[in-house]
């Protein structure tokens, strides 16, 4: 009995993994593929590349809405939680095999948001931060619902993981328009120009 529970649980899991396997580059490419990945950074590391092309935009002044200085906030805070994410998995990796691929499945989903906010649906482009940011925030509750259905409890690292991520959402956003961030932005992009 316990084992035929084994192979059904390995099972559904195999299934999760591959349909994520599945969405995720489509996500990722619906998004991404006219202003990214046909660009020629296939081979780039994507933390460097993706700061310096942060910052580059910000000094050109582009910006999906908002003034380029704001929103640099927003691909700059993503980079920096995705840094955390995968680097507090790091150093769990061979004590905590559990925490580790919690935190990295969730350092993989936060990137979402960029590719999620250039897909071109109306509702997408309409709403904003909220919406990209929310529909990130679904994905991971999606994660995060799966595995604590499968495991009958809420794994620390899913819930310290995403309260930090659905946390430095708001902050972001409240950080953009001060005085303190717009210098700093402009600092930035200053060394760019």
């Amino acid at each position: 009995m316990a084992m035929n529970q084994a192979i059904t649980t390995a099972g559904r899991d195999r299934r999760l993994y591959i349909w994520f396997a599945v969405l995720m580059p489509i996500i990722i490419l619906a998004g991404f593929a006219r202003t990214y990945y046909l660009k020629g950074f296939f081979g780039n590391p994507p933390l460097p590349v993706g700061v310096l092309t942060a910052i580059a935009a910000a000094a050109r002044g582009a910006s999906p809405g908002p003034p380029a200085l704001q929103f640099l906030v927003i691909p700059l805070g993503d980079m920096l939680v995705f840094a955390i994410l995968v680097g507090t998995a790091l150093y769990w990796r061979r004590s905590r095999l559990d925490i580790h691929k919690r935190l990295m499945l969730l350092a993989a989903v936060n990137l979402l948001a960029p590719a999620i906010a250039r897909i071109p649906l109306s509702f997408i482009a309409n709403g904003g931060a909220l919406a990209f940011f929310g529909l990130t925030d679904l994905c991971i509750l999606a994660c995060v619902g799966f595995d604590t259905i499968r495991n009958r409890r809420l794994h620390p690292a899913f819930l310290w993981g995403t309260l930090f991520i659905i946390g430095a959402q708001p902050l972001r956003l409240m950080l953009a328009g001060t005085d303190l961030w717009l210098r700093f932005a402009a600092a930035l992009a200053g060394l760019w120009k």
